[in-house]
């Protein structure tokens, strides 16, 4: 089953979504964060930061308002995907090679118009991100710990959960880079 849903809330009406660019919620707690301030001050998520800042994504992370689950790699994540990918080169120029495919990385991260708590997801959905056409499918191993599989059979488990709970943006730190099978 894949979970899609082609509008997303702003200022109390609903609008189109025609480029794929996430509405806003309209009131907003005070101790909300963006997922961009989250990882800002913490070198441990640099490289998925400076991702975000390539693709121009900034405005989308660093939203407060931004309606959507979003989960956060942290820089051993994304070397260790890389590395067992083989690639010859360094892993940060590997990631920032290409303006579409770091892009398509960047956006298979966020799960627009649901803000959910580990609680909320569904074992067996896929949830649309915001990769055109890709979705992460949410699953269980033996410990009952939600694991993240996307397109190229590479997986995920939530390290960190449920950040920003009750917030429009919800955020996950996970354990691997979640690889759209468009890549």
């Amino acid at each position: 089953m894949v979970i899609q849903n082609s509008e997303f809330v702003h200022g109390g009406e609903e609008e189109e979504d025609d480029d794929m660019r996430p509405r806003v919620a309209p009131m907003i707690p005070s101790e909300c964060n963006s997922a961009l301030s989250m990882i800002s001050g913490n070198d441990e998520y640099s490289i998925f930061k400076n991702a975000i800042h390539e693709t121009g994504m900034d405005s989308v992370y660093g939203s407060v308002r931004l309606r959507a689950t979003v989960f956060i790699p942290t820089n051993k994540a994304i070397v260790d995907t890389i590395q067992s990918m083989a690639m010859p080169e360094d892993v940060e120029t590997r990631v920032f090679k290409d303006f579409d495919t770091l892009h398509a990385l960047v956006r298979h991260h966020v799960i627009p118009y649901y803000s959910m708590a580990v609680g909320d997801m569904q074992i067996g959905s896929c949830y649309e991100t915001m990769a055109q056409g890709q979705c992460i499918r949410i699953g269980s191993d033996d410990k009952e710990m939600v694991v993240l599989s996307s397109g190229n059979n590479n997986n995920a488990t939530i390290d960190m959960a449920d950040l920003n709970q009750g917030c429009p943006t919800v955020f996950h730190t996970i354990t691997g880079f979640l690889i759209p099978d468009i890549l």
